[in-house]
């Protein structure tokens, strides 16, 4: 029987130590940093971690409408989201996640970027 990445990785608590140090990447880049200005973090952290272990297999967090409503006044745009993806991806590598797993992340996120990205 083959297991989620949920497990593989181990569950919330470990998801949630990589969605900690994926923020403190993000927070250190210019282009992105702005949109946590007035941002609860640990709230933030909680609800990522959520989501993220979502896409890995773990139990569902938000759907599809949730996560636009979430995002609609963000002014999140394509350059945005590709530097949310490449610091996602670093991260996944710094904190030992495989380049493959890693990959079925991101391409699972990828088909919720219309709900995220501003048109």
């Amino acid at each position: 029987m083959e297991s989620s990445l949920f497990i593989k990785y181990g569950g919330f608590s470990r998801i949630y130590k990589v969605i900690e140090k994926f923020y403190d990447n993000i927070l250190k880049s210019e282009t992105l940093n702005a949109h946590f200005k007035h941002t609860n973090m640990e709230r933030l952290i909680h609800h990522q971690t959520s989501f993220i272990s979502s896409l890995m297999g773990g139990p569902d967090y938000i759907s599809d409408e949730q996560l636009a409503q979430a995002h609609k006044n963000l002014g999140i745009n394509i350059k945005d989201w590709q530097e949310m993806i490449n610091i996602l991806s670093l991260t996944f590598s710094e904190q030992g996640i495989s380049e493959d797993d890693a990959k079925q992340v991101i391409a699972k996120l990828e088909t919720k970027r219309d709900f995220i990205v501003c048109h």
